[in-house]
């Protein structure tokens, strides 16, 4: 019984190791997730794992739809999915911050707004004085100047 055991947590390990790390998030088909649920699902797995890389194929897919997102209207629900990537999504070799930023300018009133909001809501672990989350004040400082 015991030898059944391991060899069923082996087979468990063999097909569940290679997608460590990597949410499956279909790129062909729009309507099964927007690209903010696509966004949202990597960076939740992203986070998660408390990983500082992330695959080829999200780091595309968050780049592909941060792209898409330029032509879309954002709620502030959006807005606020977008500064926490700006925030906490920071895997090796990608520009994360000046992506998103680039939406932030096209929408700089509402992203004001929402970074406000953000900056007001902050989480109880989060400071003022320590990145990231002092760097969301100079975010808004940046955003402003634009």
């Amino acid at each position: 019984m015991k030898r059944l055991r391991v060899t069923v947590f082996v087979m468990l390990v063999i097909i569940w190791l290679p997608t460590f790390g990597e949410a499956k998030v279909p790129l062909s088909t729009p309507e099964e997730n927007t690209c903010i649920e696509k966004i949202d699902l990597i960076f939740h797995d992203y986070i998660s794992f408390g990983e500082s890389v992330d695959s080829e194929h999200n780091k595309k897919t968050v780049a592909d739809c941060l792209k898409h997102l330029e032509n879309t209207e954002l709620t502030s629900q959006n807005l606020r999915s977008l500064i926490e990537l700006w925030l906490y999504y920071d895997p090796t070799d990608f520009p994360t911050r000046d992506l998103v930023f680039d939406l932030f300018k096209t929408r700089k009133s509402e992203s004001i707004k929402a970074i406000n909001n953000r900056i007001k809501e902050k989480q109880s672990w989060e400071n003022k004085q320590s990145a990231p989350f002092s760097d969301l004040i100079h975010l808004l400082e940046n955003l402003e100047k634009e």
